[in-house]
C-alpha cells in the first residue's frame, strides 16, 4: 500500500471521527437549548392553572439564568476535574429531572425548583461541549464544529415551542413537559453508547506552575493564572453581545411597530427573518472561520456592520420596504460572528484549563441574557422604542471595541 493511500485512509478516519464527535456534541447542545424553552411556551397554561402574574412567570426564567450563569462560571472546574462525559450525563439528568418536577408541580415553588434544576444542568453544557470539541476536532474542521454547535442550539430553541405548545393543546401542559424528560434520557443513552466521543484528550503537560496548569497561581493574593486579561475580555465581550441579541429577540417586534407603524405580522416576520438569517450566517461563518486565522477581524467586521444597520433602523429613516432586509442582514452578520467568536475564546484558553475558561467566559451569555430584556424593556416602557434598538446597537459597538482589545491582548501574550 502506498504512502499516499495510507494518508488517504488516515484522513478518512479523521473525517469520520470528527463528524461523529461534532454530531453527538451538537445533539447534546441542541437538547440543552430545548430544555431552556420547555417551560416559557406554556406560561399561559401555568398562569391559568396557578393564578400567577406575568411578573411571577418572568421570575421563573430569571431563576434559570441566575442558576445557569453562576453555575457555568464554576462548572468549568468540574469539567476539568471529572471530565466532559460525566459532566454531560449529570447535566442531562438534571435537566430531565427539572422537566419531571415541572410536570408534577403543585404550585409556584415547584416551578421555581424546576427552573433551578434545568439551569443547574444547563450550566455544564458549554464548558463540557467546548472542551470536547477543542480536544478532539482537527484544526482544519474546528471552525465548522463551532458552526454546527451554534446551529444545533438554535434548532433546539426552535423545536421547543413547536413541540411543547401542540402537545399541551392536545394532551395538557403536564403531559407536554413530562414528555420532555425523555429527551435527556435519550441523550444520556447516546453518551453511554459512544463514550469515547465525549472524552477529552489529555493536553501536553507543562512545567509545574507554568501558564495553564490547573489551579496554578502567580502569588498568594493573585488570581489563578488561567484568568488572563484575554479571558476577562472574552467574558465582557459575551455580556455585551448577548445583551444586544437577547434584547432584540424579546423587543425588536414591538420597537419596530412603534417606530414605523407596521403591522404585528410584519414586525413578527422581521424577527423570524432575523433568526433564520442568523442560522444561515452561522453556517457560512463556519467556512469563514475555518479559512482564516484573524478571527478577531471577522468578529469586529460582522459586529460593526450589524450595529450600523441597527442604528439605521433605530433612527426611523429606513423605508418600510427595507425594514425586513436590514434586520435580516443584521441577523446574518450576528450569525457569522459566532464561529469566529468561539475561535477567539479557544485562543484565549490556556492549556489544561479549557473547561474552566469556557465555563467562565460563557457565563457572560447568561449575564447578558438577564440584562438585555430588562434594559430594552425599560426604554419601551418610557415610549422610547428607537432608543431601545439604539442601545442594542451601542452594546454591539462595545463588543467591537472589546474584540479589538482581545486581539491586542493575545498579541502581547508570551
Amino acid at each position: 500500500m502506498s504512502a499516499a493511500t495510507d494518508g488517504d485512509l488516515l484522513e478518512q478516519r479523521s473525517f469520520r471521527a470528527d463528524v461523529e464527535v461534532i454530531g453527538l456534541v451538537g445533539i447534546a447542545h441542541g437538547a440543552s437549548h430545548f430544555y431552556q424553552l420547555v417551560i416559557p411556551p406554556l406560561f399561559p397554561f401555568l398562569r391559568e392553572e396557578f393564578g400567577l402574574s406575568w411578573t411571577m412567570l418572568g421570575v421563573i426564567t430569571t431563576v434559570f439564568f441566575v442558576v445557569s450563569g453562576v453555575g457555568q462560571a464554576l462548572a468549568g472546574f468540574v469539567v476539568d476535574r471529572f471530565g466532559s462525559r460525566h459532566s454531560l450525563i449529570f447535566g442531562m439528568a438534571s435537566m430531565s429531572a427539572g422537566a419531571a418536577v415541572a410536570a408534577a408541580a403543585g404550585g409556584y415553588a415547584s416551578l421555581l425548583a424546576a427552573a433551578a434544576l434545568i439551569g443547574l444542568g444547563n450550566c455544564v453544557m458549554h464548558p463540557a461541549d467546548y472542551s470536547v470539541l477543542n480536544s478532539k476536532i482537527s484544526t482544519r474542521r474546528i471552525g465548522h464544529a463551532f458552526s454546527v454547535h451554534g446551529l444545533s442550539g438554535n434548532l433546539g430553541y426552535a423545536a421547543a415551542p413547536a413541540i411543547m405548545l401542540p402537545l399541551a393543546l392536545l394532551y395538557g401542559w403536564r403531559a407536554a413537559i413530562g414528555s420532555a424528560t425523555l429527551l435527556g434520557i435519550l441523550v444520556i443513552g447516546l453518551i453511554l453508547f459512544r463514550p469515547r466521543s465525549f472524552e477529552v484528550l489529555e493536553a501536553p503537560a507543562r512545567a509545574p506552575g507554568s501558564d495553564g496548569q490547573p489551579g496554578a497561581h502567580s502569588g498568594l493574593w493573585s488570581l489563578p493564572v488561567w484568568i488572563t486579561p484575554s479571558v476577562i475580555l472574552c467574558f465582557l465581550f459575551f455580556v455585551a453581545v448577548t445583551l444586544a441579541s437577547t434584547g432584540l429577540q424579546n423587543f425588536a417586534p414591538q420597537s419596530l411597530r412603534s417606530i414605523y407603524g407596521i403591522s404585528a405580522a410584519t414586525a413578527t416576520g422581521a424577527l423570524t427573518l432575523y433568526l433564520l438569517a442568523g442560522a444561515c450566517g452561522m453556517f457560512t461563518g463556519g467556512f469563514i472561520a475555518a479559512a482564516s486565522s484573524r478571527h478577531e477581524r471577522i468578529a469586529m467586521g460582522a459586529l460593526l456592520g450589524c450595529s450600523l444597520l441597527l442604528l439605521i433602523l433605530a433612527s426611523g429613516i429606513a423605508p418600510e420596504l427595507m425594514i425586513l432586509p436590514l434586520l435580516g442582514i443584521a441577523g446574518f452578520l450576528m450569525g457569522i460572528l459566532q464561529p469566529s467568536r468561539d475561535m477567539l475564546v479557544r485562543k484565549a484558553a490556556p492549556v489544561k484549563s479549557s473547561g474552566r475558561v469556557f465555563g467562565l467566559v460563557y457565563s457572560g451569555i447568561d449575564v447578558g441574557a438577564a440584562m438585555g430584556p430588562a434594559i430594552l424593556g425599560f426604554f419601551l416602557d418610557h415610549q422610547q422604542p428607537g432608543a431601545a434598538i439604539a442601545i442594542a446597537a451601542c452594546s454591539i459597538l462595545v463588543g467591537v471595541m472589546i474584540a479589538a482589545a482581545i486581539s491586542r491582548s493575545l498579541a502581547l501574550r508570551p
